[in-house]
């Protein structure tokens, strides 16, 4: 069975940027690592163990985010690769949005990385990712990958999910919705000694 979704935003008049106001969380000038990520350049490896591969996405006011800089902010990094046709993607936002609130503080970073809006083959785009924004209110980073640079590599179906750990490497990849293990792999990797 096949679900579509018409994405529409809330109490949002279209603007002249778009249909959806909503505002992408500020970008720090200076990032401050925690440690010193290795992301791989090499084609494939996108597995666990492996390390996260290095790109560059965009973020939904269109600003170039390097996955190096995320990670490297963080303890432990969960990165949704999603789309807007995809069920169970939407019905992972909340939980991760609660994610974020209640970890953040702890080193967690949460990044949603979009690939299509709600129909398969339509690229996401910046007026797509503002109303995910939006929609689940989402108070962290929102990216979009409409060339497939990171989908394509990592994401056998959608949702998958990676767990990256402070180092850059994949320490838990979940294709589908299982939200307890995702969750016990970001706890176990926000816990581990320091290197």
């Amino acid at each position: 069975m096949t679900v579509i979704f018409a994405l529409a935003c809330s109490n949002s008049a279209p603007t002249d940027t778009g249909p959806c106001v909503w505002a992408c969380p500020a970008v720090p000038a200076v990032t401050t690592c925690v440690g010193e990520p290795v992301l791989s350049t090499e084609p494939g490896g996108c597995g666990e163990g492996d390390s996260l591969p290095s790109a560059f996405l965009a973020d939904c006011c269109g600003r170039l985010l390097s996955l190096a800089d995320l990670v490297c902010r963080h303890k432990a990094l969960v990165i949704e690769l999603g789309a807007g046709w995809c069920q169970e993607c939407r019905e992972q936002a909340p939980t991760q949005v609660a994610w974020h609130s209640r970890y953040a503080g702890k080193g967690l970073g949460v990044a949603t990385v979009l690939k299509e809006t709600d129909a398969a083959g339509a690229p996401a785009n910046r007026d797509f990712c503002a109303c995910w924004g939006e929609d689940y209110g989402v108070p962290y980073t929102l990216l979009i990958d409409p060339a497939d640079e990171l989908t394509t590599r990592c994401a056998p179906a959608l949702p998958t999910t990676l767990v990256i750990d402070a180092d850059g490497r994949i320490v838990s990849k979940v294709v589908g919705g299982d939200l307890d293990e995702i969750e016990t792999s970001f706890l176990e990797a926000l816990t581990a000694l320091p290197r």
